[in-house]
């Protein structure tokens, strides 16, 4: 039987330098790796949480709906919010949420930017501030199930 020496000790510390090489590219690579990777795009900043409207303000709408529908006009203040939820749990797949302001003549308001959103499920809050107060009337785009609230700021 072939008696096979240990390597010597110079040897010996050059394979643990290389290995200890070796684990730092790796552990490196690793890490810039998960730089690399998008992340999830943010969520707006919102203090509403689904099914949790805040007090305070005036309610001066509420609507519900499992598609598409627009509601009665009324009055907005000049400064108020829109509360809302969606859930697409028929499908559990994609959809989208969509709330066009429209002012008195049926046209996309100017003073109030649209809500727009996509996913299984979602929930925001939009805080409007206008610049004189308007006939309103919100139109809602959806193929999920959703709620909205419009209140007087508090």
């Amino acid at each position: 039987m072939k008696h096979i020496k240990p390597p010597a000790p110079k040897r010996r510390f050059v394979y643990i330098i290389i290995a200890v090489t070796l684990l730092v590219l790796v552990v490196w690579g690793l890490t810039q790796r998960t730089k690399l990777t998008p992340s999830a795009p943010s969520l707006p900043q919102t203090t509403y949480r689904a099914g949790q409207i805040p007090a305070g303000g005036k309610k001066l709408l509420y609507l519900t709906g499992p598609s598409s529908a627009q509601s009665q006009a009324f009055l907005a203040p000049l400064a108020w919010d829109v509360y809302w939820d969606f859930l697409c749990n028929e499908t559990a797949s994609p959809g989208y949420f969509n709330v066009t302001i429209l002012d008195e003549n049926g046209s996309e308001s100017t003073q109030a930017r649209p809500i727009t959103a996509q996913g299984i499920s979602g929930f925001g809050d939009q805080k409007y501030t206008m610049a004189h107060s308007e006939t309103v009337t919100l139109r809602v785009a959806s193929n999920c199930h959703w709620h909205l609230t419009a209140k007087s700021a508090s």
